[in-house]
Parts: C-alpha cells; sequence; structure tokens
C-alpha cells in the first residue's frame, strides 16, 4: 500500500512578510512502517526560501511582497517504491504602516554583493577643503576579517577603494565601532570581543586608504563609544567596568605616530551599552546590565587631573526592564538647558518575537531635576539598532531599525528633549520603507543628512541622504 502524506503548518498559515513559518509533513506515516523520505517544491507563488528540500519538518521563509500574496508548497512522500504527495497553502501579509516619514526618501543608493559585513561606520575627512564621508565595515573574506572601504564621489555614490586586513580572525566578532573625526587621524575604531582587542584605523590618500594606526588588548569588551573626537575612547567589559583609552598624534599621515594613555574610571559593572554623540561633552550615559540601571558620567578635561580621577559617577536610576525583555541597543544624546547640560538615554528592548513586545525606555537627565521617563512601546517588528537626536536633522528625531519589519521607526519631537517635558514629547512615529533585514543603523547629519542600513540577509548596504531644509 502507498504512504499517506500529510502537512501542517501553525497560525492557519498566515504569517507577516519575511517571517518564517514551520511546515510539517512528520504525521506523513506508512502501512508497512518504512521509513520515508521526503521531497519538497513550491508549485506556486512568489518565490520563498526553505531550509531544506528534504526533511520532514522545514522552515519557510516567507517573501518580501507589495501585496498580500498566497504560496503553495507540496511534499512527495516515498517509501521507496510508492508515492505520495500533498501541498499547502501558505500566506504572506504585506506590513503596511503610516504615516511615511517625508525625508530621506530619495536618493536611494544600493551597495550589493556584501555578505557577512558587520560593524558599519561613517566617518568625515577634509580633503582639499571638503568634508568627505567615508563608510567603513569589516567583512569576512576568504577566512580573514577585511575592512571594506568605501569612498564618496562628487555626486553622493559610494565605490569601494579596496581592503586592508584587521589581522583579526574571522571569529573575532564586532561588537563595538564609531568613526571619527580630524585633519590627521580620520577613521574608525573596532572592538572585537572574542580577540579581546580594540584597534585603531586611519585614513590616508592613496592605496591602501586604511591603515592599522594602534591596538590595545582588552579583557572581554562588549561596549564602545567615542568622545573628544577620535581622540577618546570609552570601553565597556562584562563583569569588569569600564575603560578609558586616550590617544594623541604627532607626525603626519601615513606615518603617524600614536601614544596611549588607559585608566579604569571603574572596575565593576557589565557595560555592553553605553554613548554619546557630541565630541566636546562632559557627560556619558551607561547601562550596567549588572544592576539594570542608567548612570551618568561626568569627564573632566583637565590636564592637571590623573587619568582614573578625571571620570565620575554622577548619577544613576533604576531601569526595571519588563520581565522577558533583553536590552539590544542603547542610544544617547546630549544637550543644553539654558547654561546646564544634560543626558538624554534611549534603551532599546525586546522579547524577540515579530508580534512581540518591544519598548524604547526614554530617560533624561538634569541636575536640578534628575530623571524624567516616557516609554514608548509597539508590538510589530523585532528592533535591531537606534540612532539618537541628532542636532542637525530636524525636530531631534530617534529612528528606530526593525529586524522583521520593512520600515525604520522614526519619532520626530516638536522641541528638544531638554527644552521640555519629556512625557509625551516623542508620541506617534513615523516611517520609512527600507525592505526587510536592517540590523545596523548609522545615521550623521554634520555635513549632509544621511542614513545608512546593513541588511546582511540580503548581503546589501543601503544609503539614503536627504537635502537639508
Amino acid at each position: 500500500m502507498a504512504p499517506t502524506a500529510a502537512i501542517s503548518a501553525p497560525d492557519g498559515a498566515i504569517a507577516d512578510e519575511g517571517q518564517v513559518l514551520l511546515v510539517d509533513a512528520s504525521a506523513s506515516s506508512d502501512p508497512e512502517g518504512t521509513t520515508l523520505s521526503f521531497s519538497w517544491t513550491q508549485t506556486g507563488g512568489p518565490a520563498a526560501a526553505m531550509s531544506s528540500m528534504t526533511s520532514a519538518q522545514i522552515d519557510i521563509t516567507l517573501p518580501e511582497v507589495s501585496t498580500d500574496e498566497t504560496m503553495t508548497f507540496q511534499v512527495q512522500v516515498s517509501d521507496g517504491e510508492l508515492t505520495a504527495t500533498e501541498a499547502i497553502d501558505l500566506s504572506a501579509t504585506n506590513i503596511v504602516e503610516a504615516p511615511i516619514y517625508g525625508s530621506f526618501d530619495n536618493p536611494v543608493e544600493i551597495l550589493s554583493g556584501l555578505p557577512g559585513i558587520r560593524g558599519l561606520t561613517l566617518t568625515e575627512t577634509m580633503r582639499s577643503g571638503s568634508a568627505i564621508y567615508s563608510l567603513i565595515g569589516a567583512q569576512e573574506q576568504n577566512g580573514q576579517m577585511d575592512l571594506l572601504y568605501f569612498e564618496r564621489n562628487v555626486d553622493g555614490t559610494y565605490d569601494p577603494a579596496d581592503r586592508t586586513a584587521t589581522g583579526v580572525s574571522s571569529s573575532g566578532t564586532v561588537v563595538g565601532r564609531d568613526g571619527y573625526f580630524g585633519f590627521e587621524g580620520s577613521g574608525a575604531t573596532f572592538i572585537f570581543e572574542d580577540a579581546g582587542k580594540i584597534a585603531f584605523y586611519n585614513e590616508q590618500q592613496g592605496s591602501p586608504p586604511l591603515y592599522e594606526a594602534g591596538s590595545t588588548d582588552l579583557d572581554a569588551p562588549c561596549g564602545f563609544s567615542t568622545i573628544l573626537y577620535g581622540t577618546g575612547q570609552l570601553i565597556g567589559h562584562r563583569d569588569s567596568g569600564l575603560t578609558s583609552i586616550t590617544r594623541s598624534y604627532s607626525g603626519a599621515s601615513p606615518n603617524l605616530t600614536t601614544s596611549v594613555e588607559v585608566s579604569k574610571p571603574t572596575n565593576t559593572g557589565t557595560y555592553c551599552f553605553f554613548g554619546t554623540n557630541l565630541p566636546a561633552n562632559r557627560l556619558i550615559s551607561a547601562y550596567n546590565s549588572d544592576t539594570d540601571a542608567v548612570e551618568v558620567w561626568s569627564r573632566e578635561f583637565d590636564p592637571s587631573q590623573t587619568p582614573n580621577s578625571q571620570f565620575e559617577l554622577i548619577a544613576s536610576v533604576d531601569v526595571n526592564l519588563p520581565t522577558g525583555l533583553s536590552v539590544v541597543d542603547f542610544g544617547s544624546a546630549n544637550g543644553f538647558d539654558g547654561s546646564q547640560e544634560t543626558s538624554f538615554s534611549v534603551i532599546l528592548a525586546t522579547d524577540g518575537v515579530h508580534d512581540g513586545q518591544h519598548i524604547a525606555i526614554l530617560l533624561h537627565w538634569t541636575a536640578a531635576l534628575g530623571f524624567e521617563r516616557d516609554e514608548l512601546t509597539w508590538s510589530k517588528g523585532i528592533p535591531s539598532d537606534v540612532v539618537v537626536g541628532d542636532a542637525n536633522i530636524p525636530n531631534w528625531p530617534i529612528l528606530i531599525s526593525t529586524s522583521s519589519s520593512p520600515f525604520l521607526r522614526v519619532y520626530d519631537a516638536p522641541a528638544p528633549f531638554w527644552a521640555a517635558p519629556l512625557a509625551g514629547l516623542y508620541s506617534d512615529p513615523a516611517f520609512m520603507e527600507v525592505g526587510l533585514g536592517s540590523t545596523e543603523l548609522v545615521v550623521d547629519g554634520s555635513r549632509e543628512p544621511i542614513i545608512v542600513l546593513n541588511q546582511p540577509s540580503k548581503d546589501q548596504v543601503v544609503v539614503l541622504t536627504d537635502t537639508p531644509p
């Protein structure tokens, strides 16, 4: 007797575009108890990705669609002599979000053919009296971790100029990156947790466009922020606090010499998320996951002080992260409330489920008022990265990329965060449709407003620019 084929799928076989559905034919049977083989094919609808063609259970990733679409899949079950077939329809629902954000919609450049790129960052270089953006990312290439360098053309497009080896094995996962700017010493800094290393790469005219200007071994680094242009870095560790690295340069590119000064503001706590975006600020905000608290640190740029005494913890507040959520990113910005410096932080957390629980916790601090708190929540789209309050982009937006939704969430503020009560200041989002799979978000408005998105599932990087108002 012929075997019997049976297929099942969860949730009524309907899900949002880009979501993964488990399709199960393991209930298929053979009257004689013969071991069965399976062969899957797609027979209708837009192409979807199948995790296997020969397993009883397979994952099917629904394609990116512009309208709701139905796909048909068929399994052929064989006992070696006789076969049976069964088909199932799956439906991909087009995700629609509104209103659409009116900026950064043109032009769009897609840099394709970039498998494995990560640690994407923007830098600026002064050349011939003009500031030129460069785009740098770490990429595995033939078993070696390299830096891929894109130089900006006059027309605003980006061409790959060269590769520079990092000297880090392919297991050296990038856990922190930032670009820095200066007439000498412009380039990128990368943190590699597995390799226990911070490495500085400077730009130069000619080939290669990047060269390693120094590195420092570190214990379990997991977070990073540049302060004071490119000369100061703050590194966070798992279970062992913070490290400050200050660099100074002498000479000229490509023969710069670098001296490095290392200090430890604290030896306790886990700091994988922190940052600031003003080059000469005194305040640094950080999330200490050991205590579930956001801390504000002050740094005094006083040459008479020792490196360790330059940092002081001046405020902290309990985050009370909801149960079941994990922090995935942290953004911060500083401003001035009259003569008083302020710190603004956004903690991005999720349960990791597309139709789940996602939150951005907003915290604004001043010495006079302490901490104000607000929360932004949504239920569709796993957040992956956040950028906060670029002063050169109108309305100090909060931009959040969502890896399982094709939209960026943009929260505009009618006033700067330090000029009004925080509660309700950022409310309903607008949306930018950028495609599925965004995992890294880079924003800069200092020369021309620019947004860069890394979409590794598509082996591509998306560059969006906008004309300043």
